[in-house]
């Protein structure tokens, strides 16, 4: 199913559906707005009783948000340390072998 605010639907009220909202602009201009366009209450118009009906419903899923930020994998230490020491032992080994 859908939520309040899902404007792709996806099944999830995200930053997605916020972006595509605000690119419509049509928050607040007096147009008559559907669901994809913002009215979410059913009174015809975005606004921002809109946006404050799908917060209250507490659909908004900010961790799926995320999802693509979780796929670029963070540096592990692993890579640094193993270079940090053989930098030190080819330096030490310098120091031996003048």
């Amino acid at each position: 199913g859908t939520c309040v605010g899902d404007v792709n639907l996806d099944g999830v009220f995200n930053s997605a559906d916020l972006i595509l909202l605000f690119q419509t602009s049509e928050y607040e201009s007096g147009k008559p707005a559907t669901w994809v366009t913002g009215d979410w209450n059913g009174d015809c118009k975005f606004d921002s009783s809109d946006l404050l009906l799908a917060f209250q419903e507490g659909c908004y899923d900010a961790e799926s948000s995320h999802v693509l930020a979780s796929v670029v994998p963070e540096p592990n230490g692993l890579i640094p340390t193993l270079m940090t020491c053989l930098g030190w032992a080819l330096r030490r080994r310098k120091r031996r072998n003048p």
